[in-house]
């Protein structure tokens, strides 16, 4: 069927082209000295060790195709991800024994972020692969870093093969800019940067939960309080415990000091977390946008963030600005924000109105 297919393709452009035999050297040149076309050449790479490969690079050979080139080859485990996080558009024609399940190959282009062309199948296929959110955690550790950056390595985006609000949560979780010692997280940081001041990112993601190290600590056994265990380690000597006599001064100390403790820990427990998109429109093309900005920007509150913007025209000469912002969502309230802070004065002398476009939650 691949076969068939690039034979059609480079018989149909030879004859759109009215070209004949005579030109094949001239393609060949032009395309040496970086000539483009309009109808591509295309490189098909067929991976595989199966005993019919020597069959079919005979076939490939008697072809003569001027447009179309064919590679087989065999790659290890390193540099297949590398080679389909390379290629433009992937091609299975396998089908998986049940006839339902996603054939690997499928999974395998999906993972490294590519778009596939394959046989048809069951959609709950692609359903459960989509399902699968990706989970990151202290994303601004080393450690964290490192994971992201593996993750990286074979994949243009947090999900799919298209930039999405996962890439958003995960940008937003970022405190900093990523060392360049982190090339692929590196790569990916500044390609999504890129994307939200040119045009932004409104694709919706399979899904993804970025940890905290404070949510990871809390579920680990915390051992007892220190008062607690000299309380258990008082005297043991029978004669001298009344278990209904008045509580002692040292025990109400020790009450007291746990009770401190709780407190204490209580408010260091940080809460969730959200990546929030806004919308923050003028009153008219005369505006100054830059005001508007730095308006926007002087609110400052505990627990409030502010990230990347743009400004995306609107139409007849008007622009929105196109702010991100990150919030502890214990702190701040999206609505409270706007309605006591951005269209009050002395915000609303240039913000007209101001909607959310995207909120989501990055931390829980």
């Amino acid at each position: 069927m691949l076969l068939e297919a690039a034979v059609m393709y480079d018989r149909r452009v030879a004859a759109s082209l009215n070209e004949d035999d005579s030109v094949e050297e001239k393609i060949r040149l032009d395309i040496n000295s970086g000539k483009q076309y309009l109808y591509p050449r295309l490189l098909f790479i067929i991976t595989g060790k199966g005993p019919e490969r020597r069959k079919y690079e005979e076939q490939i050979k008697k072809l003569n195709l001027r447009r179309v080139a064919f590679r087989t080859m065999w790659l290890s485990a390193e540099d297949y991800p590398i080679l389909l996080g390379s290629a433009d558009l992937g091609v299975s024609l396998h089908t998986s024994s049940s006839g339902l399940d996603l054939p690997m190959k499928v999974v395998d282009m999906f993972g490294c972020g590519l778009p596939v062309c394959a046989v048809s199948f069951s959609w709950r296929s692609v359903i459960c692969l989509y399902a699968m959110a990706a989970t990151f955690c202290n994303l601004n550790s080393v450690s964290g870093l490192k994971k992201l950056d593996d993750y990286l390595l074979a994949r243009s985006y947090i999900t799919g093969y298209q930039a999405s609000k996962d890439d958003l949560a995960v940008y937003a979780a970022l405190s900093t800019v990523p060392s360049l010692e982190y090339v692929n997280v590196a790569r990916w940081y500044d390609h999504i940067d890129a994307l939200l001041k040119m045009c932004g990112v409104t694709a919706e993601g399979a899904g993804v939960k970025i940890e905290s190290p404070a949510s990871v600590a809390e579920e680990a056994p915390s051992s007892p309080p220190v008062a607690d265990k000299k309380a258990l380690a008082a005297d043991d000597d029978d004669d001298d415990m009344d278990l209904f006599g008045e509580e002692t001064e040292e025990e109400k100390k020790a009450a007291e000091e746990r009770a401190a403790a709780v407190k204490a820990s209580g408010k260091k427990k940080e809460s969730g977390k959200s990546s929030v998109l806004l919308d923050v429109k003028p009153w008219d093309d005369e505006t100054d946008m830059q005001k508007l900005e730095e308006a926007v920007r002087s609110v400052q509150m505990e627990g409030l963030l502010w990230g990347a913007s743009k400004l995306a025209p609107v139409g007849y000469g008007i622009k929105k600005l196109q702010i991100m912002m990150t919030i502890v969502d214990d702190l701040v309230s999206v609505d409270s924000l706007i309605e006591d802070h951005l269209l009050v004065e002395p915000a609303n002398e240039y913000i007209q109105s101001c909607d959310i476009v995207a909120f989501n939650k990055i931390c829980s």
